[in-house]
C-alpha cells in the first residue's frame, strides 16, 4: 500500500494499485484540448515509413492497404471484421475487384512486407493476414508471433 502524506508527515490518502496520479500540468493541458472522434478506431502509422510507403506502392495497391487496414486488429495485426479472419473472398466481394487483381495486389504487399500471411490452426487454407507493426498498427504493444513474423523485414532494420 502507498500512501500520499501532506507536508507534516500525515496521511491525507491511499494509492492503490491500478490509480494514477494527474499532476495539475496535465489538467491544464487537457482543458486546452478537445477529444474528437471518440467512438471512432483509429490505426497508427509510423512517420518514417509514410515516404517509403508512397514510394513503394502502385495506386492499386495503396488502395487496397488503405482498405485493409480498417480491419487491423489490436496487438496481433491479423485483419479482422466481426472477429473472423479476413478473407480473399470477403475482399473481393468488399471492394467489387475481380480475383485475380485482388490476388496479385495481396502477394505483392506480401512480398513488399507490408503483408504477411499465418495458417490458422490446422487448417491450412485459412489463411491470416496480419499487417507490419513496424508500419501500422493499433494499440502499443505487440504479439510475440507478429512481432517474430516481422522483426526480419525491411521496414524493422532501419
Amino acid at each position: 500500500m502507498k500512501y500520499i502524506i501532506d507536508e507534516n508527515g500525515e496521511i491525507i490518502d491511499e494509492l492503490y494499485e491500478g490509480d494514477k496520479i494527474l499532476r495539475i500540468n496535465s489538467i491544464e493541458a487537457l482543458r486546452n484540448t478537445k477529444n474528437i472522434n471518440n467512438k471512432e478506431e483509429f490505426i497508427k502509422i509510423y512517420t518514417r515509413a509514410i515516404f517509403d510507403i508512397y514510394d513503394t506502392l502502385s495506386a492499386a495497391e495503396g488502395f487496397l492497404l488503405f482498405y485493409l487496414l480498417r480491419y487491423a486488429d489490436y496487438n496481433n495485426g491479423i485483419l479482422r471484421k466481426n472477429g473472423i479472419s479476413l478473407t480473399r473472398k470477403t475482399i473481393i466481394d468488399e471492394t467489387g475487384k475481380h480475383e485475380d487483381i485482388i490476388s496479385k495486389l495481396l502477394n505483392n504487399l506480401i512480398r513488399k512486407e507490408i503483408l504477411m500471411f499465418a495458417h490458422s490452426g490446422k487448417d491450412k487454407r485459412i489463411r491470416n493476414y496480419i499487417i507490419n507493426p513496424y508500419i501500422f498498427m493499433k494499440g502499443n504493444r505487440v504479439s510475440n508471433m507478429c512481432y517474430e513474423l516481422f522483426k526480419n523485414t525491411k521496414w524493422a532494420i532501419r
